[in-house]
């Protein structure tokens, strides 16, 4: 390309040029992009044309804290596409005016005779390739204006000028990490969450997924020396190892059966959720949420059966004293005859768990009262659940449900004892079909593992079940010790 000796030539010829210009329905534009702040990145010019034109000149209108930059390895600001013919000049110079910082792109036929040519569907439609920065402190999406375009082309022998239309290109500032970045220090902003990720349940009525990674947690623990995992070695609830991941909840705006959004959330549980299409808004740091467009929700093919078998917790594993967290011991109870710590799993925000051994006392669920004096008690948020505000039974033989691990306002849970860290939001709880239908309280007797549990009704019959009306209920555990309760099952 011949350049700086013709620049100013070309400057006054584009000026004769577009005087006075037409309008044309050919038109400049630049691909809407995703750019994350301090990134560089290369966009294209490119123009949409059924003319061939032998000029061009447009201004570029860039949002706060995003500027074009100079290509060092080209050393160039643009580097030519394809389409810019041999024998074609440019200049870029750079303005500021009432609505901005823009640049002015002018470029033409040396000779006047090579043209570019109308653009072909097959080809890229790229006229100049440029650099663009964003700052560290760019931190929302903007826009770029493509404005003032001109276009010249011969037209009987003469030159004539031709107006573009304006045209805009979306910039979304957007920071690309793993889920588990965003779990241990996300701010609020935009972010595309970089993993897979599959959607374990939904509160699609008000639009919104639950999802987890395959990482490990920032908030990830284990039983110390020593200790004795209540739910997988005393009770043997927990079947499987713990999973530990790190979860989010996907928010979408209006939610309804007309729109389809509420069937669509509902349907996708059980899938993946493509890496790197998760985009949107960090709106809540503490019980992680993102809040972006149905319409961006990318879903892979669907997971295998027991992708995740949910952790099943008890209320005791809701104690901040219990957890092993600012040096904690867990909780003290005897196994096997033996003093222990029992060790308790942290549930994980926004986690859907399965929680099991819930007795409800009016106000909160607690760990019934039992002889290994483990406590615990968390309060109840009905929000998520499917049948709405419930009214559990108190001195029932306890309830067992799937639920969302939420922070309370204001709680750093993890980082302190504060007291109600936590909160769990029910997702399918009734008070009839989420009550266990065997006595609790001899769960917690801290004698091991039990091994059976039998039921005898007033004639001394014996069942794997309970029946109605009076039980005695005799319970076995592995070291031998058998206990015998009365219960009256409704």
């Amino acid at each position: 390309m011949i350049r700086k000796f013709i620049l100013t030539i070309g400057v006054m010829l584009s000026a004769f040029l577009f005087a006075n210009a037409e309008e044309t329905t050919d038109y400049f534009y630049i691909d809407d992009f995703t750019i994350a702040p301090g990134e560089t990145k290369s966009i294209g010019l490119n123009l949409f044309n059924e003319e061939s034109y032998i000029g061009l000149q447009l201004d570029i209108y860039l949002p706060e804290g995003l500027s074009i930059v100079y290509n060092e390895e080209a050393d160039e600001y643009l580097v030519d596409g394809d389409r810019i013919p041999k024998k074609w000049a440019w200049d870029i110079s750079f303005h500021e005016d009432e609505n901005g910082a823009f640049c002015r792109v002018t470029a033409y036929s040396t000779d006047g005779r090579r043209v570019i040519e109308p653009f072909d569907p097959e080809e890229s439609a790229m006229l100049f390739e440029m650099l663009v920065k964003a700052d560290e402190n760019m931190l929302e999406d903007g826009y770029i204006f493509c404005k003032a375009g001109k276009l010249s082309r011969k037209v009987d022998g003469a030159n004539v000028p031709f107006k573009t239309p304006d045209t805009e290109c979306q910039v979304s500032v957007c920071r690309t990490a793993s889920l588990a970045d965003v779990v241990a220090g996300g701010i609020e902003a935009k972010y595309m969450i970089s993993d897979k990720l599959l959607v374990v349940a939904a509160a699609a009525d008000r639009g919104i997924l639950f999802c987890k990674d395959d990482n490990a947690s920032a908030s990830k623990t284990s039983k110390n020396e020593g200790q004795v995992d209540y739910m997988r070695d005393v009770v043997n609830e927990q079947k499987t190892e713990w999973d530990q991941s790190n979860w989010v909840a996907l928010q979408f705006s209006n939610p309804n059966e007309e729109n389809g959004i509420s069937k669509m959330l509902s349907d996708a549980v059980g899938s993946y959720i493509k890496a790197n299409t998760v985009m949107g808004v960090l709106s809540d740091i503490n019980n992680y949420t993102i809040t972006m467009s149905s319409d961006e929700l990318q879903l892979e093919d669907e997971a295998p059966e027991n992708a995740y078998p949910k952790n099943v917790y008890c209320i005791a594993n809701f104690e901040p004293s219990n957890l092993n967290i600012n040096g904690g011991q867990g909780a003290a109870g005897n196994y096997h005859g033996q003093d222990a710590y029992y060790f308790f799993m942290n549930p994980k925000v926004m986690e859907v768990c399965e929680i099991t051994y819930a007795e409800w006392d009016g106000e909160k669920f607690v760990v019934p009262t039992n002889p290994a004096r483990i406590t615990g008690h968390v309060n109840v948020d009905w929000g998520y659940n499917e049948g709405g505000v419930q009214s559990p039974k108190e001195n029932s033989n306890g309830y067992r449900f799937d639920a969302v691990v939420r922070r309370t306002e204001g709680s750093s849970y993890l980082r302190d004892d504060s007291t109600d860290p936590i909160i769990v939001y029910p997702l399918n709880f009734t008070s009839d079909g989420s009550e266990l239908p065997t006595a609790i309280n001899d769960v917690f007797a801290g004698n091991g593992i039990v091994k059976s549990v039998k039921y005898f009704n007033v004639a001394g019959i014996e069942s794997g079940t309970p029946f109605q009306g009076v039980n005695i209920v005799v319970t076995e555990y592995t070291d031998g010790t058998r206990i015998t309760t009365k219960m009256l099952h409704e």
